[in-house]
């Protein structure tokens, strides 16, 4: 868990070369970024040409990836994933429609996981913790949560920048935000971050300091 901008992807990849597990990057963003948008992978090909995903990443999602998107578009509200998860008698279709949610991210996770090799997702949104845990049956004991700290002065100047994603098809900018909008939302992350911590009391937490890394 970290805000956008922080070198969370920095350190995922560190994390993974630690452990010889596997750098997935944010498998939030899969439906949208990968099947839809076709970005470019870690390895340099097209999401659409890459061997790995390929193999890996079933034909349903493929064709399915619009709705699926739409799906992780409701859910990223806190608001849509709370309702869904603790209030789903009373909103009966919100919950039906998580469910086909977490039947694609298991499918997604399971598949691209093996027994023996650690997952490092980057997915930085707090609450998506909870969509994953919901996922994968709701059993932490295989899960280990990483809260990537960093100086706030280093992310709100990094998002007041223009900065180009290079990995996608048309190089669209990266959205940027004023100084004041950007220290609002970094408070944001940090009390999400602190209501995940402490509603996920029986899994593990590791902090890792970005600027001490």
């Amino acid at each position: 868990m970290g805000a956008s901008r922080s070198g969370s992807s920095l350190v995922e990849l560190a994390v993974a070369a630690l452990t010889r597990g596997l750098a997935l990057g944010e498998t939030r963003w899969i439906f949208r970024r990968g099947c839809i948008d076709d970005d470019i992978c870690g390895c340099g090909q097209y999401f659409s040409e890459c061997c790995y995903w390929r193999e890996n990443v079933g034909p349903e999602i493929f064709k399915d990836a619009e709705f699926f998107d739409s799906l992780r578009a409701e859910f990223d509200s806190p608001l849509a994933l709370l309702r869904a998860r603790s209030l789903g008698r009373f909103f009966p279709a919100r919950r039906a429609r998580y469910e086909r949610y977490l039947a694609a991210l298991r499918q997604v996770v399971t598949s691209l996981g093996k027994a023996d090799v650690p997952v490092v997702d980057n997915s930085k949104r707090p609450y998506y913790a909870l969509a994953l845990l919901d996922a994968l049956g709701g059993k932490p004991v295989d899960t280990v949560y990483l809260h990537v700290l960093r100086n706030p002065l280093g992310v709100i100047e990094s998002w007041s920048r223009k900065k180009v994603r290079k990995e996608t098809r048309a190089k669209e900018p990266m959205q940027v935000y004023s100084k004041f909008t950007a220290c609002i939302l970094w408070n944001l992350y940090v009390i999400n971050q602190l209501i995940i911590r402490v509603y996920l009391w029986r899994s593990e937490h590791v902090y890792i300091s970005f600027d001490r890394f």
